[in-house]
């Protein structure tokens, strides 16, 4: 159901009426309305996720990855750490958490969490763009620094 994130919402609902505590349903569900654009929604189902397993990491993530694209950066940051401190390696948290950074000008921290993400995922074309993006606005010369 590649890409078909309607279809994959619909078959959550119906699999939810069965089980209405599926975590990793809630989560598709959630997933699914963050692809869509629809980020408090899909706050809402990961929130829902989240209180029967509070370790979820892919519900954290989703969570973290909606507040960001709602620029509640310092929000995001702390669902992403929490991911992070479940699975050290989810190269999707580790590149959001770049991508956090990286809005509020945190280029070198930003980096720091790139370069993770690329260790993990050499292949991981996104965290090498925007690592470089970070690169050039540290090496960013202004009119005053001639």
């Amino acid at each position: 159901m590649i890409g078909k994130y309607n279809d994959a919402i619909i078959w959550a609902d119906k699999a939810l009426t069965r089980n209405s505590k599926h975590v990793n349903l809630l989560y598709s569900k959630a997933d699914s309305l963050k692809m869509l654009g629809n980020y408090n929604d899909a706050i809402m189902w990961a929130d829902k996720a989240l209180m029967i397993d509070q370790k979820h990491v892919n519900s954290l993530f989703t969570k973290g990855d909606s507040l960001r694209m709602l620029r509640q950066y310092h929000e995001a940051l702390k669902l992403l750490e929490q991911a992070l401190n479940f699975d050290p390696n989810n190269v999707f948290s580790l590149y959001t958490k770049g991508a956090c950074l990286q809005q509020l000008s945190n280029y070198s921290e930003a980096i720091v969490y790139y370069n993770k993400a690329i260790l993990i995922n050499p292949n991981f074309q996104l965290s090498k763009y925007q690592k470089t993006e970070c690169e050039k606005q540290l090496n960013k010369k202004w009119w005053w620094q001639k």
